[in-house]
């Protein structure tokens, strides 16, 4: 799909404050991809919230395009992939409920299915928003960023541009 990666394992050392970095790196973002399976994810002390949930919240202010996918039955994984204090839990419960609510949302069961799911979505994405992307310099813009991920965590996808493609 002529997308390049960009999670946080990419991320350079730097001296910048990390959600300031990820809010820029969301600025550049046409779609952005979510998909959790039973973790919240790692907190941002300033907030109290996940990286992730602040990723959503900021892309939902953007109004940048959002493919939600959801682990179908997180109940079903080992305990070992599960957060391991009832704060935690209650806040992935909360975010799940909040992705599910009156939106569209893909729930997938492995991760060739998750793929074929993204790829569908991602494929959509472009379809329906071509004019937009070709208005801006002829280039597609689409961003992946992927936070840690253990199998079977939750991480999430953004789709960042590449530079010099063109159409």
């Amino acid at each position: 799909m002529d997308c390049i990666p960009e999670n946080m394992e990419n991320f350079w050392a730097a001296d910048v404050e990390t959600w300031d970095y990820i809010k820029n790196v969301l600025s550049e973002c046409d779609y952005f991809i979510i998909v959790i399976a039973a973790r919240y994810g790692s907190i941002y002390e300033k907030s109290g919230k996940s990286f992730i949930q602040m990723e959503y919240e900021y892309a939902k202010v953007l109004n940048i395009p959002i493919g939600r996918f959801v682990y179908e039955n997180p109940e079903e994984l080992p305990f070992a992939n599960y957060d391991k204090t009832e704060e935690l839990q209650k806040k992935f419960n909360d975010f799940r409920a909040e992705l599910q609510h009156g939106q569209i949302v893909k729930y997938w069961r492995n991760l060739d299915q998750l793929c074929c799911l993204i790829c569908i979505t991602i494929h959509q994405f472009i379809v329906s928003d071509i004019e937009n992307l070709l208005y801006k310099n002829n280039k597609l813009k689409i961003k992946i960023d992927k936070m840690k991920f253990t199998w079977p965590s939750w991480f999430v996808l953004k789709f960042k541009e590449k530079q010099n493609n063109t159409i």
